[in-house]
């Protein structure tokens, strides 16, 4: 990871508006543990190029790792007003939706990803905060609009 962060260093010496690179030095920065350069990288790969998607769902990634719910909520929001089909944004919207205990936006974001990305359907039942939402829309899609058996 360590020689990753000095390529992408070097690629921004060369450019210093290369978004890509920032965005791509804030995930190594990132998967190093180190939060707080991730979400600078972040924020500057978003001062280049405001429509970055993927910058502000890697944002909220972030922040949401270091607890900070309401933005990263706001970040993939940011993500989705961008790209409403990024499946990454639903996935981790969902998850803090969850933390925050609104079901309803859970499953609105948990809906929309497996729509865009049905693949993901095994992440969602494995994770801690999105397994219970999967089970909830199962049996919900099991049963009539008025909750009885279909």
């Amino acid at each position: 990871m360590q020689e990753a962060l000095g390529d992408y260093s070097e690629v921004l010496r060369l450019d210093p508006e290369d978004a890509e690179a920032y965005n791509n030095r804030g995930l190594a920065f990132d998967a190093l543990g180190d939060y707080d350069s991730a979400v600078a990288d972040y924020e500057r790969a978003l001062e280049v190029r405001d429509d970055f998607a993927e910058a502000h769902s890697n944002r909220g990634a972030v922040l949401e790792a270091q607890g900070k719910v309401d933005e990263a909520l706001e970040a993939y929001r940011a993500a989705l007003s961008v790209n409403p089909r990024l499946g990454s944004a639903h996935y981790n919207a969902a998850r803090v939706y969850s933390q925050l205990g609104d079901v309803e936006e859970c499953l609105r974001h948990l809906d929309s990803l497996l729509a865009l990305a049905p693949e993901l359907a095994e992440d969602a039942a494995h994770d801690e905060h999105l397994g219970w939402a999967l089970r909830l829309r199962e049996m919900r899609e099991s049963r009539g609009t008025d909750g009885t058996p279909g």
